[in-house]
């Protein structure tokens, strides 16, 4: 992971220079310099790739501090540990999870699509059922325009939520391990 690190790095410092040189001498021809016409474009296409760059440079650095923890204080692995041994559990249930919340976002667009400028397209209907699942959403507006299964199709999904996590918890470390005779 520190080489990883390393090339973001890289990627930072020469976007940051690629950036600062575009935003200082921007190209143009004689056209912007007689009307005063200025186009940033390099400058913000750099801009936008540099912000991404640095995000996940402070974040795998921030993921970083859990590695160098676990080695000074062995009480903070555990954490780290449980989700190595976990692992295969989680990206079943990521798998499993997305399949579900893509099943509902296209229920969605179809049977509100054409209603509501939320389910417009199928990306917005991702986004909006995603606003859905953590409480952000109006949920009238959703029972105005479709009153008889679009309810039904915007609960379910938190009922498949609580009900995996109903599921999952008997499995948490709630009590010790019951031992046989």
């Amino acid at each position: 992971m520190d080489w990883v690190v390393y090339v973001l790095f890289i990627f930072v410092y020469i976007l940051a220079t690629s950036y600062l040189r575009n935003a200082r001498s921007f190209v143009c021809g004689n056209f912007c310099t007689s009307i005063g016409f200025q186009d940033d474009h390099l400058a913000m296409t750099d801009a936008r790739r540099l912000k991404f760059y640095l995000a996940m440079t402070s974040c795998l650095q921030l993921l970083k501090i859990m590695k160098i923890m676990a080695i000074l204080v062995p009480k903070m692995g555990l954490a780290p540990s449980v989700l190595k041994k976990a692992m295969a559990d989680l990206i079943f249930f990521g798998v499993v999870f997305g399949i579900s919340v893509f099943a509902f976002a296209n229920v969605l667009f179809i049977q509100l699509g054409p209603n509501m400028a939320e389910f417009a397209s199928p990306l917005n209907s991702f986004v909006t059922l995603g606003r859905a699942l953590f409480g952000d959403f109006d949920l009238d507006l959703i029972i105005d325009n479709s009153p008889d299964c679009a309810s039904l199709a915007l609960c379910a999904p938190r009922a498949l939520r609580l009900a995996l996590l109903r599921s999952a918890i008997p499995s948490w470390p709630c009590h010790p391990p019951y031992i046989h005779p």
